[in-house]
């Protein structure tokens, strides 16, 4: 039983280890849409809810995995 209880903890470990690297670039990225962008036009594009705002953020999202 401790075995089981050791590795969940050492695999989860080792996740937040692989994906700490995108977790700080996404807050990164955030931060400079917060730093240079102004409220009004990320809730223009982003913030109605309706289909072109989807569209909107789908087309920005497309090449992060790249």
């Amino acid at each position: 039983m401790l075995e089981v209880i050791t590795g969940i903890i050492v695999e989860t470990c080792r996740i937040f280890v692989e994906s700490s690297f995108f977790m700080l670039m996404g807050l990164f990225v955030a931060g400079l849409i917060r730093v240079f962008l102004q409220p009004s036009f990320v809730a223009r594009y982003f913030g109605s809810g309706k289909i072109k705002s989807v569209f909107y953020a789908s087309l920005i999202g497309v090449p992060i995995p790249l």
